[in-house]
């Protein structure tokens, strides 16, 4: 059975604060300039009311929905950026075998590939996004303490909000 590839649940926390729901999806180490691997912005302010989960599981794929309504607790207008992880544990398996670190072309494949259908909307509208590749699995960040938990991905899917001063968002 595949695994379920495209997961949002475990970085949608990083629009939380750390008083609500755990805080943000982070890590502790920054790279010549460039955070690696994604790291939130903005987060600090904006906490999680409420969510609503629904997973749908079929013979080869899932359907994760996640509805959050979420609010700026601040009395200043706030820009977030947040990133789903993109899992591709088959693919990286073979690369691992094969001894090799995957290259953009491929990481962008398995996300096509993994995430179809993949969208972020908020107060009704569409939300873009952007893969950003996941700087540790194609070898553009050395191995480091805790990069164990960044097995498999292959990229963020990340995206941009802005909230105004106590504003809730859906």
């Amino acid at each position: 059975m595949k695994t379920l590839s495209c997961i949002a649940l475990s970085s949608i926390a990083a629009l939380t604060a750390a008083a609500a729901n755990g805080g943000g999806y982070r890590f502790g180490v920054q790279f010549t300039g460039t955070p690696a691997p994604f790291q939130p912005e903005g987060v600090e302010h904006i906490a999680i009311v409420d969510e609503k989960l629904d997973i749908t599981l079929r013979e080869t794929r899932a359907e994760v929905s996640v509805r959050y309504l979420m609010r700026n607790r601040s009395d200043e207008a706030q820009k977030v950026r947040f990133g789903f992880p993109v899992e591709a544990w088959e693919d990286w398996m073979v690369w691992r075998e094969e001894g090799e670190r995957p290259d953009a072309a491929q990481m962008r494949a398995a996300a096509a590939k993994f995430c179809r259908g993949y969208r972020v909307t908020c107060d009704g509208e569409s939300v873009p996004h952007e893969h950003v590749l996941e700087a540790f699995a194609s070898g553009e960040v050395p191995r480091f303490d805790g990069a164990e938990a960044l097995e498999g991905i292959v990229g963020w899917l990340a995206s941009e909000l802005r909230f105004g001063p106590g504003q809730e968002r859906e």
